[in-house]
């Protein structure tokens, strides 16, 4: 979004040079430079490439396929990358799923973080 309005702040700079108005719009216009680059970056929202899921046991939104299912309707699940433990090797590095049958073939494609919890809940 920032690189947007930086287009858009170069552009009404020309617009307001080219009518004389260069001094007064050019003030405004580094003003407005100086805090949109202090504003915080946003995570982006959405669907986000399963490359840059979270490998640190967050629990996230994971979307794919079965292997198994023949038809490959796409899924979505609650996981969580685990890395494997001395004292539980049961728990293999890889994503983790509740629902059964995704350990037996899952693939996932996409993730995104957990929405909020409803307002009120207790935690």
């Amino acid at each position: 979004m920032a690189e947007l309005n930086q287009d858009a702040l170069k552009a009404a700079e020309e617009f307001a040079r080219n009518r004389g108005l260069g001094n007064i719009i050019g003030v405004v216009i580094d003003t407005i430079r100086i805090y949109l680059a202090a504003l915080p970056k946003q995570e982006p929202s959405g669907w986000r490439s399963i490359e840059s899921a979270p490998k640190d046991g967050t629990h996230v939104v994971l979307f794919g396929t079965l292997w198994k299912d023949p038809d490959q309707r796409p899924r979505a699940c609650l996981s969580w990358w685990c890395n494997r433990r001395e004292d539980s090797p049961a728990y293999a590095l890889g994503w983790f799923f509740i629902a059964p049958g995704y350990a037996d073939g899952f693939n996932p494609t996409h993730w995104q973080p957990l929405p909020d919890p409803p307002k009120g809940a207790e935690g």
